[in-house]
Formats: structure tokens, C-alpha cells, sequence
């Protein structure tokens, strides 16, 4: 299978991400890592009219440590999510959930924007973002709007982004030095999807 033609945009900055948006809307789909998006396109699932490839905006790749919050660039990669040592300490439990994610390779190439995008239900990061509550930064050509998790996931694979709209970064709670965690996964094999998750 190969994907439905499409128009391919590489913009280099966010202002220029979010004009093409506020242009074609939902005839455009954002690539990242492509990891979802991908097969997706290839299956001819989606169809997008135009695609836009943000990779080269570098500044959506960041780890900050905030009072009692860490914040992550929507173009952070799972491997670094996975590894960063600001996250390990801040919130661990996010470290561990993105160590899991599927394979080396595809922790390499995937979004942490993206996956929360996606939004599937048997993703890792969805399951953490739900269970910190964490907020999403949302950008369009009108300003940007903070949105929490609870309200971000509207259903399975259905998000409170609008076709104009992207999430730049990601707001978690920090978790107390005091504070315990868990996280299971169980999964048919190593790096599959989860049949059942909990954190």
C-alpha cells in the first residue's frame, strides 16, 4: 500500500506551522514521527490533502524544570523522554511509562506530542498524561490556550485539538520526593500495544 497523493509543506517555524493550518484546516495532518501517522497514511486510513512535516522546528524539543512541574516540548522524542535525567527526577513514572514504548527504533522517532495527539487508549503517555493531569499547550494563529488532560481526550483517537490548532508543549506535575508509583503493562509480547495498563 502506498499513501493517497497529498501536498507536502516543511515549515520552519510554529507562526508558519499554524498559517498553513489556519488555511487548510482539516485537509492537513501534522507529521512528526510519523510512528502512527504513518501506517495510517499508508493503509489509507487518513487521507490528508496536505501534509506538514514539523521536524525541523527544533525549539518544540525541550526539557524544563518548573516549581513543582516539568515541562516537555511537543516534538520531544520518547528516547529522550525516556532518559532525560530532569524528568527522572521530577516525575518518574512518565520516564518509565516512555521506556516501554515500543522498540529502540521507534522510541528514536516518536512524539510526545504525537502520541498524545493520536490519542489511542492503549498508548503509554495518553495513560500518564490522564493520570497526572497533565496540561497541554495548544497554539493556533489566535494565541494559545492551556488545556488539562481530562479535557484534552475526548474519546478513543478524538482530541480537543482543533484543525487549526497544534500542541506545542506539555505541563506535568512534579511528583513529591515522598510520593510512591507503579506502572504495569500487559502485553502480549515485548513492545506491543497493551491489552491492559495501569498506573
Amino acid at each position: 500500500m502506498k499513501p493517497a497523493p497529498f501536498d507536502y509543506h516543511r515549515p520552519q517555524t510554529v507562526p508558519d506551522v499554524l498559517k498553513i493550518l489556519g488555511r487548510f484546516g482539516g485537509d492537513a495532518k501534522l507529521l512528526a514521527g510519523g510512528q502512527s501517522l504513518g501506517p495510517m497514511l499508508n493503509l489509507r486510513i487518513a487521507r490528508p490533502r496536505h501534509l506538514i512535516d514539523i521536524n525541523d522546528l527544533l525549539d518544540l524539543d525541550y526539557v524544563r524544570a518548573r516549581p513543582g512541574a516539568i515541562e516537555i516540548g511537543g516534538l520531544t522524542r520518547h528516547h529522550r523522554v525516556a532518559t532525560d535525567a530532569q524528568i527522572a527526577a521530577a516525575c518518574p513514572i512518565l520516564s518509565a511509562a516512555a521506556a516501554t514504548i515500543g522498540h529502540y527504533a521507534i522510541r528514536q522517532r516518536g512524539t510526545l506530542g504525537g502520541s498524545l495527539c493520536h490519542a489511542d487508549p492503549a498508548a503509554q503517555l495518553p495513560l500518564i498524561a490522564t493520570l497526572l493531569n497533565a496540561t497541554l499547550r495548544i497554539a493556533s494563529r489566535a494565541g494559545e490556550r492551556l488545556v488539562a488532560a481530562r479535557d484534552f481526550f475526548v474519546s478513543s483517537l478524538v482530541t480537543a485539538v482543533r484543525p487549526d490548532e497544534m500542541v506545542t508543549g506539555v505541563i506535568f506535575p512534579a511528583l513529591a520526593p515522598s510520593s510512591g508509583w507503579g506502572l504495569e503493562m500487559f502485553s502480549r509480547r515485548h513492545g506491543d500495544f497493551a491489552i491492559v495498563s495501569v498506573g
